[in-house]
C-alpha cells in the first residue's frame, strides 16, 4: 500500500487503449554549470527511433520543427536511467537529492532550456509518446522550445519487474 500511494504521488497515470501506462510528470530547466563528463555506451534499441520519430510527427503536425538525436543527450538521459534502476527509484529527483540537470551536466551538455520524460510499463516507443501527447504537462515538453532530444529506452528489472523503462531528455542548446 506504501509503495502504490508513493506511485500516486510521483506519477501521471495515462490510459492508453484498454492499458494503463505509468509516466511521471515532465521537469523544465533553464540553467547549467559544466561538470566532468561521464560516458558510457547503451545499445539502440527500436524503441528509440520510435520515440523519435513519433515525437517528431507530433510536432510537424502542430507546425514545429523536428527534434535532432544529440549524443549527449542520450548519454544524460542513459545516466539518469541506470541511476533510477541501480537506487530503486521512480522520480525527477533522486531520492539523495540529484536533479535531472545533473546528468545533463555530467555529459557537459551546455543549454539555454532542457527538460525531462520519464515513462516505463509501455511496449513501444509510438505508446510511450501517445501516453505523453495526453499528459498536458508531458505534452508541453514534445511541443516545447528545444532543438534536440536524447533518449535512454532499457528492458531491465525495476521496482520489482521486468518491465521497459524510457528517459527522455530534451535540450536547446547555448
Amino acid at each position: 500500500m506504501k509503495r502504490l500511494a508513493l506511485l500516486i504521488v510521483l506519477m501521471t497515470v495515462a490510459v492508453t487503449g484498454a492499458r494503463y501506462a505509468l509516466t511521471a510528470p515532465p521537469i523544465l530547466h533553464t540553467a547549467v554549470n559544466a561538470q566532468p563528463v561521464i560516458k558510457i555506451a547503451e545499445p539502440k534499441s527500436p524503441e528509440v527511433s520510435e520515440v523519435i520519430a513519433s515525437t517528431n510527427a507530433y510536432r510537424s503536425s502542430k507546425g514545429l520543427t523536428n527534434l535532432t538525436e544529440n549524443a549527449q543527450l542520450d548519454q544524460s538521459a542513459c545516466l539518469k536511467a541506470q541511476d533510477m534502476v541501480t537506487k530503486n527509484y521512480w522520480a525527477h529527483v533522486s531520492p539523495d537529492g540529484i536533479e535531472p540537470w545533473h546528468w545533463f551536466e555530467q555529459v557537459r551538455y551546455a543549454y539555454k532550456a532542457a527538460g525531462e520524460n520519464l515513462a516505463y510499463g509501455f511496449n513501444s516507443g509510438d505508446d510511450v509518446v501517445n501516453a505523453w501527447i495526453h499528459s498536458p504537462s508531458h505534452e508541453a515538453n514534445l511541443v516545447g522550445n528545444y532543438t534536440e532530444v536524447g533518449i535512454c529506452a532499457k528492458h531491465e528489472i525495476f521496482q520489482g519487474s521486468m518491465t521497459n523503462l524510457t528517459v527522455v531528455h530534451y535540450g536547446l542548446p547555448q
